[in-house]
């Protein structure tokens, strides 16, 4: 099927994505905010307390293939409304157990926000991706960037909410606030369709016997949308058909990884991302130490969430008007973004942390903006899958970089080193991003 490249339903499906990126994402970017607390709370360093937000993007992202597997399943829409629910009742346990748990337990808000919310966010965050691209590939790069422009203006409107809720209301309530907030990305996720003759990308590529999903399975519409479908089979052949589904997931990761354009894709987004999710868990703590008040670190984090709000419209504009150059631009996007952490905490007034987060915001949306774009160049047949995989890798760099930092600032009360060891992280990534382009050059 070709990708009908706008129209109302298609637009329609980027603002729904926009929003529940908005109250996801805004959430989880602005989480650093009550680093402190947290802390505070639980009488724990800054390792153990940015360890919550560290499990939390780690199962956000590093569910991706499992995710990926169960939109092609049950569709997008079915997969984020369990999202939803995970990610709200996982915020309101912990909401609850702050405030009536004696003595507190810092194990409770690992399992809690940790890994509830973080599962949630996971079902909710790669549909949100996968399905404009079913819907665009000309305009690809704005659509995503549009709807992926919700994480930041999501950032930019919840860092001042969660920063005034938590000084006024204190840190229960804002658990529990959160999770009415998020419970609405239901609401959106009902918007999310896909055409009916829409044949997947990923390991059922070439069966013609179905609308899409499993071979040799009826499948049997029950009502108007096609993300609804059941599956009659015998019971004799329910064992064969789960090895069969089995087999053929792992033989499209795989495949995956016996692409050098891709493992060398996969390197480069886990350098990078190391120096990133550095930046998003310890902005917020790092202007605190540097003398800045709680409301100019909320400041901060607005500032990052409209440059990455602007970045992810404007350089997904720019893929589409420039396609050829989409190697060339994101690399120099990677670039900059790894120097800018790289020299952050020199940077130590609020107008210099402001410049920073201005420049980290722009383009690490820009950087969001071009992840499916890249994916469709490099394998456009497996985009799905593909986009499963790079969220796992992204998920380990979520565990190590804030890691690092977090254990160089418990043990010197400094984050300056913490920063320069991740931003070299990052500048290696972005260095070794152009052979990308080179070995699929050479493929071809």
């Amino acid at each position: 099927m070709v990708a009908p490249d706008g129209g109302c339903l298609a637009w329609m499906i980027v603002a729904a994505s926009f929003m529940v990126s908005f109250l996801q994402d805004g959430f989880r970017d602005s989480f650093g905010l009550l680093l402190p607390s947290v802390s505070m709370h639980f009488n724990t360093g800054r390792t153990e307390a940015a360890m919550t937000n560290s499990i939390m993007t780690f199962l956000t992202l590093g569910s991706g293939p499992l995710v990926a597997f169960m939109v092609q399943k049950i569709g997008h829409r079915n997969v984020t409304v369990i999202g939803v629910f995970l990610a709200s009742l996982g915020l309101l346990v912990a909401g609850f157990s702050i405030e009536y748990m004696s003595p507190p337990s810092l194990a409770v808000l690992y399992v809690s926000v940790g890994l509830m919310t973080g599962l949630g966010f996971g079902f909710m965050y790669l549909p949100a991706m996968d399905i404009i691209e079913v819907y665009f590939d000309r305009n690809l790069g704005l659509a995503t960037g549009i709807a992926a422009a919700g994480s930041g203006l999501g950032q930019l409107i919840m860092a001042p909410v969660i920063h005034i809720l938590e000084e006024k209301m204190g840190l229960a309530f804002t658990m529990t606030f959160l999770s009415g907030t998020v419970a609405l990305a239901i609401v959106f996720a009902f918007i999310y369709r896909v055409p009916k003759k829409r044949k997947s990308h990923s390991f059922y590529e070439g069966r013609s016997d179905l609308t899409f999903f499993h071979e040799n399975v009826k499948v049997v519409k029950i009502s108007p949308t096609p993300e609804d479908y059941t599956f009659n089979s015998h019971h004799s052949e329910t064992g064969e058909r789960a090895q069969g589904c089995l087999s053929a997931l792992l033989t499209s990761y795989t495949s995956i990884f016996k692409s050098p354009a891709m493992i060398v894709l996969l390197l480069s987004h886990f350098l990078m991302h190391i120096a990133i999710f550095a930046a998003f868990a310890f902005t917020a703590d790092r202007a605190l130490v540097l003398g800045l008040s709680k409301h100019s670190t909320a400041q901060l984090l607005s500032v990052m969430g409209v440059s990455n709000c602007i970045g992810r419209i404007v350089f997904g504009k720019l893929l589409d008007v420039f396609r050829n150059k989409a190697f060339t631009l994101t690399g120099i996007v990677l670039l900059v973004n790894a120097l800018v952490v790289t020299v952050s905490d020199y940077l130590t007034s609020f107008a210099g942390q402001a410049v920073f987060a201005a420049v980290f915001g722009a383009t690490f949306g820009a950087y969001i903006s071009s992840v499916v774009v890249i994916l469709k160049l490099i394998n456009k047949d497996k985009i799905t899958d593909s986009l499963g995989v790079c969220l796992m890798v992204f998920a380990l760099a979520s565990l190590v970089g804030p890691a690092i930092v977090g254990q160089i600032f418990d043990a010197h009360g400094s984050y300056r080193v913490g920063f320069l060891v991740a931003g070299c992280f990052g500048l290696v990534g972005a260095l070794i991003f152009p052979l990308v382009p080179i070995i699929c050059q050479k493929k071809k």
